[in-house]
């Protein structure tokens, strides 16, 4: 191996130490473990196994990790092994795509990576940021360096594999496959492309079907909660300032990855070359991130910007490498203006405290005593343990509580607790019929944690059958409900029922 390779692999290896180092899984990712278990057991997929809600937003995440739990029979390992294997790869082919100088490669790709807490805290988790980091780097790859001849099938499909990975991905990818496309627009072979998205809708047609609606039970319990667009932008940018304060290196490097594409393509357009795709690119990270803002964001800080993050690097990198050994005096300066506003963490940290930021958390401190890899001792664990909610769902499961509670933290809770026992989350993120309602308190929220007001006799239906004690429009509304998420699939009056129900405006009083 060259000494560049030797240099590269053991900053990579030394990133990827860090995500070892950092790794956790957040209450959030065991609500996707909680459907897989009940797969595994024969239950179908599903979080209450009562019902069909599609719960989770990353089917092929929740796809590869069914295998692993089945063998292993350890989620929490198992999710943290895929992810490290999964973002160790993804570095790897970061690296390789740009032959650019080990300089460059360690002050503009591995140095920003390794300080940026959103791409490391994410890189594990438990849930489908690192998935997405590989998508990326295959995708965007193959498209700045495609082999000849082209493979259609193979732009297809690394798109449509990204976005069954999570579906809103589609901001970030859509750019660069339609510049892709002009592009090549002589060459487009339409079928092959088109097959490459095979699998994409193929599970579309499958979650219509089986649960019955068109997007993810989460969709309806964060968007659709009557509160103002106005609303949720203000969220988002409180989002993006949280980011500012919090873990500045990550902005740094998601606004210096686009700008720097959009300036050396106009920079080479003059001289009469044509860096497009690097631009489509940079324009897919700004697309991503204005729809991040305009759902408001999210409850866990940099989590929706880690994506962003990683390919924002990846395109300075692309960038800085096209321009030749005079760019390396910049990029090392780069590099150390990133390391010195690492430093700044401590003092942005406190002008943060002054903040209203609707319930933005660091999300792994918080979990840190009970769910990360290591404990504070250095110890390794093999699964989570000793968390309140995790006690709790123990008691459930021998019995010791009622089967049918209310309960709004579901994510351990519900998977310790096992089959027998069905949660009513008033958040809507589990439970369909909540999911619709309007959220209880507009003018102070919790983004992605939309509380709503359990309605009258709804615990008592889903513990009984029975909906005589609730309000009468609500009940017919439920019932219909009730028979697309619980009705065999099949069953042709389901099917009558699944449609009109998806044509209507919605519960009664919405």
């Amino acid at each position: 191996m060259s000494v560049r390779g030797l240099v590269l692999l053991g900053a990579g290896a030394a990133v990827l130490s860090v995500v070892i180092a950092q790794a956790w899984v957040s209450d959030d990712a065991f609500i996707t473990f909680r459907v897989i278990d009940n797969f595994v057991h024969g239950y179908g997929l599903r979080w209450n196994v009562d019902e069909r809600v599609e719960v989770y937003t990353h089917p092929l995440w929740l796809l590869l990790l069914t295998p692993l739990h089945a063998v292993s029979g350890n989620l929490f390992l198992s999710s943290i092994g895929l992810s490290v294997v999964c973002t160790g790869v993804a570095l790897l082919l970061a690296v390789r795509v740009f032959p650019a100088s080990p300089v460059v490669t360690l002050s503009v790709l591995l140095v920003p990576l390794g300080l940026s807490r959103a791409f490391i805290q994410f890189a594990t988790s438990g849930l489908e940021n690192a998935l997405s980091y590989l998508l990326f780097a295959v995708f965007a790859g193959y498209a700045v360096r495609p082999v000849r001849p082209l493979s259609w099938l193979a732009v297809g499909l690394g798109a449509g594999l990204a976005l069954l990975n999570r579906l809103d991905t589609l901001f970030l990818f859509a750019p660069p496959l339609l510049w892709f496309v002009v592009q090549h627009r002589d060459r487009v072979r339409w079928v092959a492309l088109a097959a490459g998205f095979l699998p994409l809708a193929t599970w579309q047609v499958f979650r219509m079907l089986y649960y019955g609606f068109s997007f993810p039970n989460t969709k309806y319990a964060k968007l659709d909660t009557g509160i103002v667009t106005s609303g949720y932008v203000e969220q988002g940018f409180r989002y993006v300032g949280d980011l500012a304060l919090r873990d500045p290196v990550s902005l740094a490097v998601m606004v210096l990855g686009p700008a720097a594409a959009l300036w050396l393509w106009a920079r080479r357009r003059r001289a009469g070359d044509d860096d497009g795709m690097l631009v489509a690119l940079g324009v897919g990270i700004l697309c991503y991130a204005a729809y991040v803002i305009r759902v408001g964001g999210d409850f866990m800080s940099g989590r929706f910007f880690a994506l962003p993050v990683f390919a924002a690097a990846w395109v300075l990198h692309g960038v800085v490498s096209r321009l030749g050994s005079q760019a390396r005096v910049g990029a090392v300066l780069a590099a150390v203006a990133l390391v010195a506003l690492k430093f700044g963490e401590p003092v942005l940290l406190e002008a943060r405290r002054a903040g209203r930021w609707g319930g933005i958390v660091d999300e792994r401190a918080f979990y840190a005593a009970t769910n990360t890899l290591f404990d504070r001792s250095g110890r390794l664990r093999t699964h989570v343990g000793g968390h309140p909610w995790v006690n709790h769902g123990l008691r459930l499961r021998v019995g010791a509580e009622p089967p049918v509670l209310e309960h709004g933290a579901v994510g351990m809770l519900g998977f310790t607790a096992g089959p027998e026992v069905r949660i009513v989350d008033p958040t809507g993120l589990t439970d369909p019929l909540l999911a619709r309602l309007p959220v209880e308190r507009r003018r102070r929220w919790r983004i992605g944690h939309l509380d709503r007001a359990v309605p009258a006799g709804y615990l008592y239906a889903r513990e009984t059958g029975s909906l005589g004690r609730m309000d009468p429009d609500l009940a017919a509304y439920y019932a219909r409900l009730r028979r697309v998420t619980s009705d065999p699939v099949f069953e042709p009056e389901r099917l009558r029922t699944l449609i009109s129900f998806n044509l209507d405006s919605g519960p009664p009083g919405r």
